[in-house]
């Protein structure tokens, strides 16, 4: 077969796919065209690098970050990899920088580790991602993600502090990553708090005409009620979506639910799962 038009591959994620590789509750992902080598999320520590050196992967070749959103899981290493590496432009949400908490509980942070003046010390040009960027002609990111009614979104329990108010995070932040093949859409998503069908939506909005092949990555949706995972689902498959990978926020729960609904076409992604897309929309997951 010709060589992949991307390829995927998993540094960190709350499982381990590939023996001795380390596994935390955060995900980091690689994505490498044939001229391009980017960063998509940099999980909750330096594990993912450790990872990657584990892998054989170089990455001083990553030429950009994109963090799909302000939560710690998904920022956590982006110093360290600083640190070794040295400054790259960083492309992320505004609202990525604000204070994150459980909306419960006002004193847990669980936003960016560092601070946005540590980052930049380091080197990080941080870049407005709010609205649509193209990374490269295959690689699109979503921008702001509008939700439409009666679609649920992945943000119970999730609050933000502004000005000594903590209040419910719409975390307008996340964003995912839409690779555009001659032959359809495939999705990378962080956590998907916006919700899967709403970055679908969006998918198909920004790329109208293409079918979504696929769809990997975090769903959020172990924050569902069990009829909202079933909602979900029914969509999913009316879609004609072809496969779909699932880790991170998923949960065990709605994981068994979405594995039922595609069958064969339905993967649990880990540390270490490497996905292979080629432009006639032939997928490969290792």
């Amino acid at each position: 077969m010709t060589i992949p038009a991307v390829t995927l591959t998993y540094l960190i994620e709350n499982s381990a796919s590939t023996p001795g590789l380390a596994s935390e509750h955060g995900l980091a992902v690689l994505v490498e065209t044939s001229e391009h080598t980017f960063l998509f999320d940099t999980g909750a520590s330096p594990a993912f690098l450790d990872n990657a050196d584990l892998l054989g992967i170089d990455l001083s070749k990553v030429e950009a970050i994109a963090l799909s959103h302000g939560h710690y899981d998904h920022t956590g290493g982006l110093e360290a990899f600083l640190e070794r590496f040295g400054g790259r432009p960083v492309w992320m949400h505004p609202a990525g920088f604000e204070h994150k908490t459980h909306l419960l509980e006002a004193s847990h942070s669980i936003g960016m580790p560092a601070s946005r003046k540590r980052y930049e010390e380091l080197g990080a040009e941080f870049l407005d991602a709010s609205q649509p960027v193209w990374l490269t002609d295959d690689l699109l990111l979503s921008g702001e993600i509008p939700r439409k009614e009666g679609f649920p979104v992945g943000i119970a329990g999730l609050g933000v502090l502004r000005e000594g108010k903590n209040s419910q995070d719409l975390l307008l932040d996340d964003l995912s990553l839409f690779i555009s093949l001659p032959a359809g859409i495939v999705v990378q998503t962080g956590c998907a708090h916006s919700g899967v069908l709403n970055i679908l939506a969006q998918a198909s909005k920004l790329l109208p005409g293409k079918t979504i092949l696929g769809i990997f990555g975090g769903t959020h949706l172990v924050a569902l009620t069990p009829e909202q995972v079933q909602f979900t689902l029914n969509i999913l498959l009316q879609s004609g979506l072809q496969c779909l990978g699932a880790c991170h926020c998923t949960g065990e729960e709605a994981s068994k639910v979405l594995a039922q609904g595609f069958g064969e076409w339905f993967a649990r992604l880990g540390a270490g799962s490497r996905i292979r897309l080629w432009h006639d929309g032939a997928i490969a997951l290792d």
